[in-house]
């Protein structure tokens, strides 16, 4: 029987064409599996979620596609800690990144070449009118990378490395759901927020570097005997370049994920001061209205004149004869603070 069922061996040996047609089954097996997911998903939608009746048609696809993704990426990243912890941090040598496949690291590459096919097809049949060109270039680098290492054995340990990017998957679909659900300026959402753009730093950003740079090193090394394999050298120096193009794309979106952070940073204090509890904010209005009597008395001993909250603009004294006219329409009431604009007589 083909060593690929052999549950006694680790490595995988390609001295069968059997594989070649196994490979497609269990593609169409899994994407069959991430189809009853999300079936399952609109239908418990459907049911229970109040949130999910006052979305468009289009919303509504997108409500169950973002849930298979965040399924995908849950099991993916489970199946991941095994295989990055054995075969990148703690390897013996590079030869073993280069060369050979394992069960475990094939499983992943089909879990994920599965949804990625199924994925690009629920992208096209949705959002036909709005398609990501970064994300179309994505899916076809992926899947181009995973079939091409599947069937020449190479590169594969790279590929199911760079799996563990998945990670940050769940928090960026969290930040949709927020959305609809009208939370996304809530503490939690401002959390996951912050929490996706470190796992996306982490895991896409410092480790994805890495992994590349392991990946020059061990093909480096053992440049002579992948040039004596049976594949074509020119085809196996396209993985490098694949993972070369995965990096860049997603140095691409880190860049705009801190320039977003940094602006939605200022939003945060925002959020913790209205979530504070009614005895904090009736002890910060009492000195609030502490500070402005205080304020009110030492400017009265000096002359001033007090005038109505209403600001006229800045740096731009009240005419004298608009005292007691009505409020201008251009003026900006500050109707939640107690501090008085001061007029010098």
């Amino acid at each position: 029987m083909f060593e690929y069922f052999d549950l006694d061996k680790d490595e995988i040996i390609y001295s069968s064409k059997i594989f070649y047609y196994v490979i497609p089954i269990i593609i169409i097996i899994r994407i069959f599996i991430f189809r009853f997911f999300e079936f399952v998903v609109k239908c418990y939608a459907k049911k229970y979620s109040s949130t999910y009746q006052t979305l468009s048609e289009k919303q509504k696809n997108d409500w169950c596609s973002k849930s298979t993704s965040i399924f995908h990426a849950i099991l993916v990243t489970i199946l991941c800690i095994p295989h990055t912890l054995t075969d990148i941090i703690f390897r013996e040598s590079n030869k073993e990144l280069a060369f050979g496949v394992t069960k475990r690291r094939v499983d992943i590459l089909l879990w994920t070449l599965a949804y990625l096919i199924y994925d690009s097809y629920m992208m096209i049949r949705v959002n036909r009118q709005q398609l990501s060109k970064e994300m179309i270039l994505h899916h076809v680098v992926c899947i181009s990378a995973f079939l091409l290492g599947l069937y020449i054995n190479v590169g594969t340990v790279f590929m199911a490395s760079f799996i563990i990017n998945e990670i940050s998957t769940p928090f960026l679909h969290l930040r949709w759901f927020f959305s609809r659900m009208n939370k996304r300026d809530s503490l939690i959402a401002n959390i996951n927020n912050l929490v996706f753009a470190f796992t996306y730093f982490v895991f896409r950003g410092v480790w994805n570097t890495y992994v590349f740079f392991v990946l020059c090193k061990g093909f480096w090394e053992y440049r002579g005997e992948l040039h004596k394999s049976d594949v074509p050298f020119c085809i196996i120096s396209c993985l490098p370049i694949f993972a070369l193009s995965h990096l860049l794309l997603n140095y691409y979106w880190l860049s705009i994920i801190i320039y977003r952070v940094i602006q939605g940073m200022s939003c945060i204090d925002k959020i913790i001061t209205e979530n504070q509890t009614p005895h904090e904010n009736q002890h910060e209005n009492q000195i609030h209205h502490e500070d402005n009597d205080k304020h009110e008395q030492s400017q009265n001993e000096k002359g001033e004149e007090l005038v109505d909250i209403t600001v006229y603009g800045t740096h731009t004294q009240q005419p004298e004869d608009t005292k007691n006219a009505p409020t201008s329409t251009n003026s900006i009431r500050t109707s939640k603070e107690n501090t008085p604009l001061l007029k010098k007589l």
